[in-house]
């Protein structure tokens, strides 16, 4: 396993990565119409053009063939996706890749760069800079709790997309 920045060429497999994963963990959360927002979000067009959007900042963990049993090309299995440097636009992970510390280290990952980001004045950060947001799902709540997250107000609807907006705080950047 190894944690990469993502290429315009990985926005099919992060496309199905999310979409299968959110299909299969939270699809109830979602309106119809809300649900055809979010996989519009979620196409390969889409994701590509993000991942070339300076605002977004996207991280991805890759097994390499050594790390399948099978012979296969490089899979993704986890996908962390920031807008304006400390909003976590995008965090999933393969189902069958949960517990397995793919989340944990994607989540380092980003408790690293946005600090540099911060420092390198690369871009307007969308919260004050010692502030993470992200607006959680009801199936990641404990996840994000287990991280250090704390819930800013209750649920919320917006568009047929059910939330609950949360934050993280840690130390400023000198």
């Amino acid at each position: 396993m190894k944690i990469q920045a993502a290429k315009s060429e990985n926005a099919k497999s992060i496309s199905s990565l999310i979409l299968q994963t959110a299909t299969a963990q939270l699809r109830g959360e979602f309106s119809d119409d809300g649900w055809g927002l979010f996989q519009n979000l979620l196409c390969e067009e889409t994701q590509k053009s993000l991942i070339n959007n300076k605002k977004f900042d996207y991280h991805i963990v890759v097994l390499e063939q050594h790390d399948l049993k099978e012979f296969r090309e490089t899979t993704i299995v986890g996908v962390l996706v920031t807008k304006d440097i400390n909003h976590l636009f995008h965090f999933f992970i393969s189902p069958q890749w949960q517990n397995r510390g793919v989340g944990k280290l994607l989540w380092d990952q980003c408790l690293k760069t946005i600090p540099e980001n911060l420092s390198k004045n690369r871009i307007k950060p969308q919260n004050e800079p010692n502030k993470i947001t992200v607006n959680s799902s009801d199936f990641a709540l404990g996840f994000y709790q287990h991280l250090g997250f704390v819930m800013d107000s209750k649920r919320q609807m917006k568009k047929g997309i059910c939330y609950t907006p949360m934050h993280y705080l840690f130390d400023e950047v000198n």
